[in-house]
């Protein structure tokens, strides 16, 4: 892959072909939907573009099965970055929020931190978003780093967020699952497990 995205002029940006966690956002999921639509419409089969929302949709799944296997004991996690990517406060569709909302339902006590997601100042529809469909988000949001850390028995890499970037340094007594692989220590890590990179 690194030898593919060296060519600049076909691949205009190295992040296409980059692997990674599942994607999301306000406006590429919508889109996704609105082409796949009017293909059916126009009776063009889009097979590819079909399966893009089931794995995307799939890759949450696996990461919190991948969880669930790294840390078999945990009960409390900590989850860094809910916005579906970093710097940003844009929760719709976030992969991270259903990956939170996934581990909540099977039980386990989830404390998150964002440094761009603060309700305070969240505005318009990311707002009503918030305030219609994810309520109870407000609870598990601290702008601390260092209290959201020491909540949990198991630490959650979701957003690839440079302030996560030396978490093997501060954080080697609990397992550290990275799904963006921005966490990646300079040397193994017998707790640091990396996922879709």
């Amino acid at each position: 892959m690194e030898i593919f995205k060296r060519d600049t002029p076909l691949n205009i940006s190295p992040a296409y072909l980059t692997p990674g966690f599942a994607f999301g956002g306000s406006c590429l999921p919508k889109d996704l939907r609105t082409v796949t639509y009017r293909a059916r419409a126009a009776g063009v089969s889009t097979p590819v573009l079909d399966a893009v929302l089931p794995s995307n949709s799939a890759h949450v799944e696996t990461a919190l099965r991948r969880l669930q296997a790294v840390a078999p004991g945990a009960k409390r996690v900590s989850l860094l970055g809910v916005a579906f990517k970093s710097g940003t406060d844009d929760l719709r569709e976030s992969p991270n929020l259903e990956l939170a909302e996934r581990l909540i339902g099977k039980g386990y006590d989830v404390r998150i931190h964002d440094e761009h997601v603060n309700l305070a100042r969240l505005v318009g529809t990311n707002r009503l978003h918030v305030e219609t469909v994810l309520p109870h988000i407000a609870q598990l949001l601290s702008e601390h780093l260092s209290d959201v850390l020491r909540h949990g028995d198991a630490v959650v890499v979701a957003q690839g967020n440079p302030a996560y970037a030396r978490l093997c340094d501060t954080v080697q007594d609990r397992p550290i699952l990275d799904l963006t692989g921005v966490a990646r220590p300079s040397a193994p890590a017998p707790n640091y497990f990396g996922f879709a990179w």
